[in-house]
């Protein structure tokens, strides 16, 4: 399980756990709470949305894309339902904080499912984005090069608590991607 759910949707969306903060409030608390030199990052220059100027650069490294359900179905044993969270709110929600990357990982409600995640990272754009996908069915050179060419970075894993999964499978399949690293 993961142990946390960071969106850019408005707080008491349809999905948000009660009590949760979502990644706009978090920044923008801590944007009213901590003070660079004596000034509040809300007293910045050129500040974006939340008041914080961010440098040249600036990269979110974790959001999730819960995009459109007809085309990417949610996995049927999902614990939760998020609210959407599309490429296209991403780009818009990076133009008002003046972030010019972003590292898209993939949705834990997709199950092992990697093409919402591939899906926009092209629309983002290699300038812009990358991808952190469950590990491939395909674990083939081809098919690590294929995720590779189209943006994947690396690979998102939940380690099993539940015991259906030993630590020799996990082994075996972490050494295979080591032993096929594209570099």
């Amino acid at each position: 399980m993961s142990c946390c759910h960071a969106s850019w949707t408005e707080p008491a969306a349809a999905g948000q756990k009660p009590g949760s903060m979502n990644r706009r409030q978090v920044i923008a608390g801590l944007a009213a709470a901590v003070p660079i030199a004596g000034r509040p990052f809300s007293m910045l220059k050129q500040a974006g949305a939340l008041g914080i100027e961010m440098p040249e650069g600036a990269c979110d490294a974790h959001v999730h894309i819960i995009a459109d359900l007809k085309r990417y179905p949610m996995a049927a044993d999902r614990d939760y339902t998020p609210a959407p969270a599309t490429a296209t709110s991403l780009a818009e929600m990076m133009q008002s904080h003046h972030l010019s990357r972003t590292v898209i990982v993939a949705a834990e409600v997709y199950g092992d499912d990697n093409d919402a995640t591939l899906d926009a990272v092209r629309q983002l754009g290699l300038d812009r984005a990358r991808g952190i996908a469950w590990l491939p069915k395909d674990r083939s050179v081809s098919g690590l090069k294929a995720l590779k060419a189209a943006g994947i970075a690396g690979f998102r894993v939940l380690l099993d608590t539940s015991g259906k999964t030993s630590d020799k499978v996990l082994n075996a399949q972490f050494q295979h991607l080591l032993d096929n690293a594209v570099r």
